[in-house]
């Protein structure tokens, strides 16, 4: 019996030892999982901004210098053939003829602009038809007189402006008996008689003249008073219309108008 129970006893222990040895033998052999370690993600640089690149300044167009501008016509007035010279005081003229193609009678003003080669205005000078009312259809000449003109005068722009107005046009003076000479200084005279042939009494009675060459330019226009100038009905003056210079060699014809307020 006694027996019995040792080889019982030393069973269980050659099984306890055998065990634990089967133990021992797994945790020697039994690589432990090592905890993963956290790496730390790290922080993403960020990528910096380009700097936009300024846009380029746009060059300033450069404003090109206006050619000059051909005359300008008011309504319903036009002006002619026009020419331009130096008298022998050093004076600039500008000679021509205006129309009046208004319905009504008017009161017409022209002015000259006189720009040098760059087209800067260097001047600028005005003056009113020879005829104070130019009729409505009808035409006068003019003259402006520039004094002391600018050496820088390159070109130049007419503005005509018909005022309209309550005045009567002249009419009923007639011109009679004309004659025409060159005198000894070369200027162009033009004689005549002015008959009052209407029912009213004019003062200041004259002539306007203008004289042309052949390509129908205006070359010399003036007025010039009638003697005796004050003519009621039926009375008659003579005048003696003569040329502001000696330009007789470029004169192809002329025109007289007769005026009177």
């Amino acid at each position: 019996m006694r027996s019995a129970f040792l080889i019982l006893l030393v069973g269980l222990i050659a099984l306890g030892l055998q065990a634990c040895g089967e133990e021992e033998e797994q945790a020697a052999t039994a690589t432990p999982t090592p905890a993963a370690t956290a790496t730390a993600t790290p922080e993403t640089t960020p990528t910096p901004k380009a700097t936009p690149t300024p846009e380029p300044t746009p060059t300033p167009e450069v404003t090109p210098t206006p050619e000059a501008t051909p005359t300008p016509e008011a309504a319903g007035v036009d002006t002619g053939k026009v020419s331009t010279y130096t008298d022998v005081a050093g004076a600039l003229h500008l000679a021509g003829e205006v129309k009046n193609n208004n319905p009504y009678d008017a009161m017409v003003k022209i002015t000259a602009v006189f720009f040098d080669a760059d087209n800067n205005v260097v001047a600028s000078e005005l003056t009113f038809s020879c005829l104070n009312v130019v009729p409505a259809g009808g035409d006068s000449p003019f003259d402006i007189l520039t004094l002391a003109p600018p050496a820088a005068v390159d070109h130049y722009t007419l503005y005509a402006v018909a005022d309209r107005t309550q005045e009567r046009a002249a009419a009923g003076l007639d011109v009679s008996g004309v004659t025409t000479r060159v005198d000894a200084m070369g200027h162009y005279d033009v004689l005549g008689v002015v008959t009052n042939q209407s029912d009213r009494s004019y003062d200041s009675v004259g002539i306007c003249g203008a004289l042309y060459d052949a390509e129908g330019k205006v070359v010399s226009a003036r007025f010039s008073y009638a003697d005796p100038d004050s003519l009621a009905p039926g009375q008659s003056g003579s005048f003696h219309w003569r040329s502001e210079s000696a330009r007789d060699v470029l004169v192809s014809s002329y025109r007289l108008w007769a005026d009177g307020d």
